[in-house]
């Protein structure tokens, strides 16, 4: 890795910039994704550039064309997203910085028209990650990285070129220091960026643990809840068989009128206290998704006749 004057080297501005593996990875991956929408991603690009007069006129005056600018950037991208950092990587953002330089088009051009490959970069990454924030975060927040090292080595290049040039050397110093104060500005805020974004990253995957456990107690809950109500089913379902079965054999024995029809009323209410017990059997069916349907006659007559005849002593005593 080449060394800089001032002792930068290349393989410190990576570290400076907190470039390691994962973020070669990250930058791939964007690859993939960003490739088929470069051409909109440039046009957005130049779109917003040529809004002003003032950068179309430095255009004009360097002797370029809006067509060869795309094409560049187009490239500019393409060596970005293989993710090497590597000497020739280096050198060729300096040297954007030094041709910036030569056709005087300061580096206020390129920082602040950044905001516009954000706006176009960003809902796409969103998109293609949806439901895994947790990546699409920290894929932008790679991107904003080799953003922010582009800046600074185009910077360099920018600087480099000024220097050669003693002529004008002295009146574009203070310009110089002001860049690099925005430079570490905007370099700070990116830092506060990606601090805040892992912040709320965090807070949104404690969330979906909370949602997770909720849900299983949720779960745990209802299955308990089934459990008992089958369990009790049961238990009453055995007594219950014992009255059937003496209702049976009394109704088999010698009785007055009036007896048989007490005992045949107990009887049918005891059948519909059993069909009560096989519904709460039905429901615990259903929550478990174990129910099964049948299709079986049914005569309305009968339920009905038997419905009369248990209100048939209450309505005796009233008269009715």
């Amino acid at each position: 890795m080449r060394t800089r004057h001032d002792g930068v080297g290349d393989e410190q501005y990576l570290r400076v910039h907190r470039i390691g593996e994962t973020t070669r990875e990250d930058i791939r991956l964007l690859g993939d994704i960003l490739r088929p929408h470069v051409p909109r991603i440039v046009d957005a690009f130049y779109d917003h550039m040529f809004d002003f007069p003032e950068f179309e006129s430095l255009v004009d005056d360097a002797g370029s064309t809006i067509q060869r600018l795309r094409q560049t950037n187009g490239q500019y991208f393409a060596t970005l997203f293989e993710g090497v950092f590597d000497s020739e990587y280096f050198e060729g953002r300096r040297r954007i910085g030094l041709i910036h330089a030569r056709i005087q088009l300061e580096p206020v051009w390129f920082f602040g028209s950044m905001t516009a490959y954000y706006e176009s970069i960003f809902p796409i990454v969103i998109e293609s990650f949806k439901g895994d924030s947790s990546r699409a975060g920290r894929c932008l927040a790679s991107l904003q990285k080799v953003f922010s090292l582009d800046q600074a080595l185009i910077l360099e290049g920018y600087v480099a070129e000024l220097a050669s040039d003693s002529a004008r050397k002295s009146e574009k110093v203070q310009t110089l220091q002001a860049l690099g104060a925005t430079l570490r500005e905007r370099t700070e805020e990116l830092e506060r960026e990606i601090q805040e974004r892992q912040g709320a990253q965090i807070q949104l995957e404690m969330a979906a643990h909370e949602a997770e456990r909720l849900a299983t107690e949720a779960a745990a809950a209802s299955r308990a809840k089934s459990e008992f109500l089958a369990n009790m089913s049961h238990e009453i379902r055995t007594p219950m068989n014992g009255v059937v079965g003496m209702t049976a054999l009394l109704l088999e024995t010698h009785l007055t009128h009036e007896q048989r029809d007490c005992v045949e009323a107990i009887e049918s209410s005891v059948d519909t206290l059993m069909t009560i017990i096989n519904d709460i059997l039905d429901f615990s069916k259903i929550e478990a998704g174990r129910l099964e349907i049948e299709d079986v006659p049914f005569d309305l007559r009968e339920p009905a006749t038997r419905a009369f005849a248990m209100l048939q002593p209450q309505v005796d005593a009233k008269g009715l």
